[in-house]
Order: C-alpha cells, then sequence, then structure tokens
C-alpha cells in the first residue's frame, strides 16, 4: 500500500497519487477503528503519518487543479470522520472506566518505585500495587 509518488511531468501528478494513497490509508484506518482491530489501527497510523509528512511536502501548490482540491477534501473529510470515530471510543471507554470505578484521575500516576498515588488517598500517600 506504501507506494511513494512517482515523479512525472504532470502538474499535480504526484500529490494526487500520494493524495489517492492516502485515501486508501484512511479507508483502511476506518476499517480498523469500526472492528476495534488495535493491531491494525497502530500500523495505519504509522503509514498514516509517513503519508501525511509526503502530502505535506507536495501541496506546496498555491493554486492547485480543481482535481486535487477535491481529491484534498475526501481527504479532509476522511480523515474527519476517522477522528470521530476515535471520539466515540473514546468517550465509551472513558463511560466504562467511569462504571468500573477506575477512571484515572488528572495526573494520577505510578512513580519510578513502582507505587502509584491514588486518586482518592491523602496528599502525599501512596499505596503498592501487586
Amino acid at each position: 500500500m506504501s507506494l511513494p509518488p512517482r515523479a512525472t511531468a504532470c502538474p499535480g501528478a504526484g500529490e494526487r497519487e500520494a493524495l489517492a494513497a492516502f485515501l486508501l490509508v484512511l479507508e483502511t484506518e476506518e476499517r480498523a477503528l469500526v472492528c476495534g482491530d488495535v493491531e491494525a489501527i497502530d500500523a495505519v497510523t504509522r503509514e498514516k503519518s509517513g503519508w501525511l509528512a509526503r502530502l505535506a511536502a507536495l501541496a506546496a501548490d498555491p493554486s492547485p487543479p480543481s482535481e486535487l482540491i477535491a481529491l484534498r477534501h475526501r481527504a479532509r473529510e476522511a480523515n474527519e470522520r476517522n477522528g470521530r470515530l476515535v471520539a466515540v471510543r473514546l468517550a465509551r471507554l472513558r463511560q466504562r472506566l467511569e462504571a468500573l470505578g477506575a477512571a484515572p484521575a488528572a495526573g494520577a500516576a505510578y512513580g519510578a518505585d513502582g507505587l502509584s498515588r491514588a486518586p482518592f488517598a491523602a496528599p502525599g500517600s501512596r499505596r503498592s500495587v501487586v
């Protein structure tokens, strides 16, 4: 799936090919998010980052052809749709954690000694996590 854009004499051709490949990555990301496939989400996130860097380098044309504008718009919409899917999953996860009483408090962390700071404990107190 990760094909580098080919250099051509046609203006915007490299960006057009990169956007087409990026749209495929976004579709893969959407399927992984819908299915909850954590490993696929992790892999596609790395691939997506690579394509975003390529696209940033290619999108320097201040007046791109209308076809590129349309592809950019489709990519933006797909990325925003995937962002909404992430937001919904995150909200559900937070609700589940709250229901279990395990929602992490702001700033709650484990120290280097392996002890956690309980969100309900007195300031400065720590408890061992086994």
